[in-house]
């Protein structure tokens, strides 16, 4: 095997790609498919191409691939100052609160637990973190569950962050049928306030002392 088709084939593999051949003619294959990837005849076989053949044919879907991430960076730019994004409001503590009414009845449960050790800010619990609404979450559940509460209000508030972000933008998605959802997924972080920033306001907007009357009252 010559120089040139050695480094051709490494070429090749970092982009998705192996080359197949038989008498100094080759034909290109999906590295990780059985579909041939390279032109194929009027009888749906692959054209068999020379060396130079099949660099060129590379170059050609290498350049395709820039000038399509391309387009899709200038149509994401477009769209940068045109989403909406979901503001902070009283919908963020509900969040919050729902998942805690949802749980209730296993909170319950170790109740006498919770009073004596999750809101105690002298716990061992609190040993080496610091005693806050996050942290307080992550001990309701403990004994219970693989998922702490935390986790679990994270995943709701996400989904209901998306499903507000997603009506907002409403006119993105119809207007963009093919790639309105795509836009949206890749430009969800870009706002002033993400998510997360927006649940760690809606805890520290609860504080220790609301999470503490909510649960215990």
């Amino acid at each position: 095997m010559e120089q040139r088709e050695i480094i051709l084939r490494q070429k090749l593999g970092k982009h998705g790609y192996k080359l197949k051949g038989a008498n100094e003619r080759f034909f290109v294959k999906c590295t990780y498919t059985d579909k041939v990837a390279s032109p194929l005849d009027d009888k749906k076989q692959p054209v068999y191409m020379t060396l130079d053949e099949v660099e060129k044919w590379l170059n050609d879907r290498i350049n395709e691939e820039k000038q399509k991430e391309q387009l899709w960076k200038d149509k994401l730019n477009k769209y940068k100052s045109i989403l909406k994004y979901p503001q902070y409001a009283e919908w963020c503590k509900d969040v919050v609160f729902d998942i805690l009414k949802e749980y209730k009845a296993v909170i319950n449960e170790n109740i006498d637990f919770i009073k004596a050790e999750v809101f105690n800010s002298e716990s061992e619990l609190y040993a080496f973190v610091g005693y806050n609404v996050e942290n307080i979450l992550d001990e309701l559940q403990i004994h219970k569950y693989d998922m702490s509460m935390s986790e679990r209000i994270r995943i709701a508030f996400s989904e209901t962050y998306y499903k507000k972000y997603e009506e907002l933008n409403a006119d993105v998605l119809e207007k963009e049928v093919d790639d309105g959802e795509y836009i949206l997924q890749d430009l969800v972080g870009d706002g002033e306030l993400t998510e997360n920033d927006l649940l760690e306001i809606a805890f520290n907007d609860i504080g220790v002392d609301g999470l503490k009357k909510y649960i215990l009252e």
